[in-house]
């Protein structure tokens, strides 16, 4: 997996010099996680998530809209994915800059603070 992930960065590398394809897409290849925050992280800067949909990912990641899908435990399908990607870079931009929205609409801090302070109002109620 990861070796066919290093020739394809590597290949893309030397035919885009200076535009590494980390910047805009981002995989995550991972067979359990709960919601990682580098997957967040990672979203909030635009950058197009590539992940397997376990754990609570596919809350956040919808395939096609804001992230691609890949398939647990298979290294043709990361490839798969990362090739499409690079043959379609304004679908590239288009997925990052909708998982930057999803980020700053879901979980803004303005909204966390809202559902912490709702939360503490309801542990007041209770005594």
């Amino acid at each position: 997996y990861i070796a066919k992930v290093n020739s394809i960065t590597r290949k893309y590398e030397l035919t885009h010099p200076g535009y590494p394809l980390n910047t805009e897409a981002d995989d995550f290849g991972m067979t359990f996680e709960g919601l990682p925050m580098s997957l967040l992280e990672t979203m909030s800067y635009g950058i197009t998530p590539i992940v397997t949909p376990v754990g609570s990912i596919p809350q956040v990641v919808k395939d096609g809209e804001n992230g691609v899908f890949i398939k647990d435990h298979d290294s043709d399908s990361i490839v798969t994915a990362v090739k499409q990607m690079d043959a379609n870079r304004a679908q590239l931009r288009k997925l990052g800059e909708k998982a930057r929205k999803t980020i700053f609409k879901q979980f803004s801090p303005k909204k966390y603070i809202k559902e912490l302070n709702d939360i503490y109002a309801d542990l007041d109620k209770g005594f």
